[in-house]
């Protein structure tokens, strides 16, 4: 938003059941930022044996709270997930534009919101 005018809208998946996503008001960590990350169900801290994924290249991502909560390219959801349907191990997943713009746009110490 630039003052009360949103200037992107994006269409997200969210954490599902014990994994929602944290609501409030975060930012952007300084060391939050990277271009490629790889994730995996052990660095999110999640028994590996109940939900495993390790998932390779998740691109545009930007930490934003404690438990490695990001937002972030989600590139193996298909497209009618998001705006619709919770899918997520908590993060805030995008499609690639979304996520692009927000990389282009975004800056450690970036404000984000997240409503239930």
């Amino acid at each position: 938003m630039l003052g009360q005018n949103v200037m992107h809208g994006v269409r997200i998946s969210t954490g599902y059941g014990q994994f929602a996503t944290p609501t409030g008001e975060f930012a952007v960590y300084s060391w939050g930022r990277t271009v490629s990350a790889h994730m995996t169900s052990s660095g999110a801290g999640f028994d590996d044996s109940v939900e495993p994924y390790d998932v390779q290249r998740v691109l545009f991502t930007q930490y934003f709270a404690v438990g490695g909560f990001a937002f972030h390219l989600n590139y193996w959801q298909p497209d009618w997930v998001f705006g619709a349907a919770p899918s997520s191990h908590g993060c805030v997943g995008m499609q690639l534009h979304d996520a692009q713009y927000l990389w282009l746009f975004g800056y450690a110490g970036m404000g984000v919101v997240v409503r239930p």
